[in-house]
């Protein structure tokens, strides 16, 4: 059985974000393989749904993947200060914006043999309907990015 298209884009963003120096003590982590929550820190990636793009080639097969990614720190374990959440907030909402570098994950490069990637057989076009949002309470801190990839299934 095929792996459906919204678990391939998180394990990509998942791996993407795990090589990143600022998440080293961040658990990362795909919303299709919580079986139960994680522990704090953590980022969630979730893609909720795809659903074809109608202005786009029907020979393309694009489609435009809503997903978030939800950073969760405990504010209540007197380990964690604000800034040190912002700080992981900027890299998150920084990380996934940069097109150049997702498209490293998603997209297949010819040259680069053998091909290391861990999710294959997508190609990212390009990310729309980028936003963030902050929410805090007593015990816990979140900062979510919402965006809509462009992206499409492939033969690598």
């Amino acid at each position: 059985m095929a792996t459906p298209i919204s678990i391939k884009i998180e394990k990509a963003l998942a791996f993407y974000l795990e090589q990143i120096e600022a998440f080293d003590d961040i658990n990362i982590v795909s919303h299709s393989s919580v079986d139960e929550a994680p522990d704090f820190p953590s980022i969630i990636i979730h893609c909720q749904q795809t659903s074809r793009l109608g202005d786009t080639p029907l020979e393309m097969y694009a489609k435009a993947a809503n997903v978030t990614a939800s950073l969760f720190y405990d504010c209540d374990d007197g380990l964690v200060d604000l800034p040190l959440f912002e700080d992981a907030a900027r890299e998150l909402e920084c990380a996934l914006e940069n097109l150049s570098d997702l498209q490293e994950i998603f997209n297949y490069d010819e040259l680069e043999i053998p091909d290391e990637r861990p999710v294959q057989g997508l190609h990212l076009h390009y990310i729309d309907e980028f936003q963030t949002d902050n929410e805090t309470d007593d015990m816990t801190w979140q900062f979510g990015v919402g965006m809509t990839l462009n992206i499409e299934e492939v033969d690598d």
